[in-house]
């Protein structure tokens, strides 16, 4: 799950009951990540980063990640 603008990413169990924050702003380059992709072990989003006050400041990249650990 994205959390744009909390710049969060959390992964959920299958059954929704548990959630695990894997990514903040302080430990990857999160800019109000939106869209999310899971291909194999490695987990993207899209930063789009709308929040700047000057377009320019945004960081508009794809950021991926793996080694995070997952809900059971």
């Amino acid at each position: 799950m994205s959390e744009i603008f909390l710049n969060q990413i959390l992964v959920l169990s299958p059954d929704g009951s548990q959630r695990m924050l894997i990514a903040t702003k302080q430990n990857a380059p999160l800019d109000n990540n939106t869209s999310l992709v899971w291909k194999g072990d490695v987990l993207c989003t899209a930063n789009l980063g709308f929040t700047h006050a000057k377009p320019e400041e945004a960081d508009r990249t794809v950021v991926c990640m793996k080694g995070f650990p997952l809900p059971r």
